[in-house]
């Protein structure tokens, strides 16, 4: 959604308030808004998930949905609002960010969940007490019930990277497991029964984890909007957004390079391109990788391969799972909609590294009977930095290899092979025959 020419992450301000804002994107995230503004409420609270890969700027776009919402004038002002837009109501925005979250026992993860609802406390200036007694739940409940009460309206609640719980508590002794993360579906459990104090919900991060369990109720009804063809390319760039927003720097790396624009952008989109967030199958690059390759006068490194993923690693050095079965075979279930559990096996292993970016779908079969309809997928990789990123983080390559980057020739010669296995040439050669 926000492009930054810098090789670090920045601060939403600087993001937003800069000439790097693509306002089209921010018009689909307004339209995302006022999609969970006005879906129709029932007896709980609307709660929504958005999944997107490392990269794609969700704690970015989770900040964004926060001042939005509340109706931040630093940032409206930068923007051209719709009529429809401005008619819509503010809200009060509780934001729960699980960042750096840490805890090695189930009481620890307790405590640890109890000061960052403090946080929140402090933040919305309302006056709490922490009893001996009180469970994160409680202590959320509470809050939830003070916002609301305080400015006589349902506030809207954000929890960011909500997913990283889950993998502090797959670190743990197996024995701790279970309880810990059922003291966090419990906390979470306060927002479905909130009821009038909370006009809806937004959980993003990187995996989609399951949200119930046998011992805790959690969040059994969630509405996982990450495959939604509307919001497809909301997180990421196309390939003409990069074309254009870019073409100045391009055009400056290309010289130097002593290579055609042309050349270097199918370049960059075998490097980082690839990814596909809904059946319709439209590529989007990732926005973190285009701007590490700009900021460093166009080097092609793998940069995800430098990102820890130590939940993942853990998973292949403890199973060192068989994938064969999930690259570029047709006929495959939809994965990318699957939940998976702290432990995953078999399939979910395949689902977690689709949700996690390492693979995509790239061809939806669809078959129409009298009375139903199947989808059926293949997945494959998305690109070379993610192709090489998964054979590091897997053990299967050494780690030094994310310091070699790639060449704009040795990924045009890629891509021309791909291109060949995949017919088009084939395809371009009937239709001039057909001229």
């Amino acid at each position: 959604m926000m492009l930054s020419h810098s090789s670090l992450y920045a601060g939403l301000q600087e993001l937003i308030l800069s000439d790097y804002l693509y306002i089209d994107k921010s018009r689909r995230l307004l339209e995302l808004l006022c999609d969970f503004e006005n879906s129709p409420r029932y007896n709980s609270t609307n709660i929504y998930l958005m999944i997107r890969p490392r990269g794609f700027g969700l704690s970015l776009a989770a900040n964004a949905i926060e001042k939005l919402t509340a109706r931040d004038r630093g940032l409206l002002d930068k923007l051209s609002l719709t009529d429809e837009f401005q008619q819509r109501p503010i809200h009060h925005v509780i934001t729960l960010d699980f960042k750096n979250f840490q805890a090695q026992t189930p009481k620890d993860f307790a405590n640890e969940l109890i000061d960052r609802i403090q946080q929140l406390y402090w933040n919305q200036h309302i006056e709490s007490h922490v009893s001996p007694y009180q469970s994160p739940k409680g202590y959320f409940t509470s809050l939830i019930q003070a916002v609301a009460k305080r400015h006589n309206e349902r506030a809207v609640i954000v929890i960011d990277n909500y997913d990283l719980p889950f993998m502090i508590a797959a670190s743990m002794p197996s024995k701790f497991q279970k309880e810990a993360i059922a003291i966090y579906l419990d906390m979470l459990n306060a927002i479905k029964h909130s009821g009038e104090f909370v006009n809806w919900c937004l959980l993003t991060g990187h995996i989609k984890f399951g949200l119930a369990s046998e011992i805790s109720e959690g969040l059994p009804l969630v509405n996982d909007i990450s495959n939604d063809p509307r919001f497809e390319t909301l997180f990421g760039l196309t390939f003409d957004e990069v074309q254009i927003l870019f073409k100045d720097k391009i055009d400056n790396i290309c010289q130097n390079m002593h290579i055609s624009a042309k050349d270097y952008m199918r370049a960059l989109e075998s490097c980082y391109g690839g990814f596909c967030f809904s059946d319709s199958l439209v590529e989007v690059m990732c926005p973190a990788c285009i701007s590490h390759a700009l900021a460093n006068d166009g080097a092609l490194y793998p940069y995800t391969a430098a990102g820890s993923y130590h939940y993942l690693k853990n998973i292949f050095k403890q199973k060192s799972p068989d994938l064969k079965w999930l690259f570029d075979k047709d006929g495959q279930d939809p994965l990318h909609t699957w939940s998976i559990d702290m432990d995953p096996k078999g399939k979910e292993i395949g689902a977690l590294l689709i949700q996690s970016g390492f693979v995509t779908r790239n061809k939806v079969t669809v078959h129409e009977y009298e009375s139903y309809t199947t989808y059926r997928y293949r997945f494959d990789y998305p690109n070379e930095d993610m192709r090489r990123a998964l054979a590091i983080v897997s053990g299967a390559d050494e780690p030094s290899l994310a310091n070699r980057p790639f060449t704009p020739e040795e990924l045009l010669e890629i891509d021309e092979t791909q291109r060949y296995l995949d017919g088009e040439d084939v395809f371009e050669l009937l239709k001039e025959e057909e001229i």
